[in-house]
């Protein structure tokens, strides 16, 4: 297949070969690993983060310690992806929850400074790897 402009879809059944790729939102690079990054800056006390259904990582940087902060799983994972999430700052209580029907094992209560975990989702239940 040769495309002059932008091809907006491809279905490939069996081995493909490509060269001068250049891809832009979800990057599902076998197995369901999927590379991005999603940086929360300045995370406010009492606010909360959805994290993002196209990336892997996912760093909340409150300021300073906060009191409370919720974190959403992604509303529509993959099978086999995997989210991992850390802190910059301590926040003394976390709900760690999820959205549509979703199960969330091993859900965080509380983060401290270069804490977090990592998570893999598969038919609807996300579980704790780390």
């Amino acid at each position: 297949i040769t495309s002059l402009g932008t091809l907006t879809s491809l279905s490939v059944s069996g081995n493909a070969n490509v060269g001068n790729l250049t891809v832009t939102g979800i990057t599902d690079m076998c197995a369901g690993t999927v590379y991005g990054l999603q940086f929360v800056a300045n995370a406010a006390n009492g606010s909360s983060t959805q994290i993002y259904s196209n990336v892997g990582a996912v760093i909340i940087s409150p300021n300073a310690v906060i009191a409370s902060y919720t974190i959403t799983m992604p509303q529509t994972p993959m099978n086999g992806q995997i989210i991992k999430i850390s802190f910059a700052n301590t926040i003394t209580t976390l709900t760690h929850t999820v959205i549509g029907g979703q199960t969330l094992l091993g859900g965080l209560s509380t983060a401290n400074v270069n804490q977090g975990g990592e998570w893999i989702y598969y038919n609807n239940i996300w579980y704790k790897t780390t």
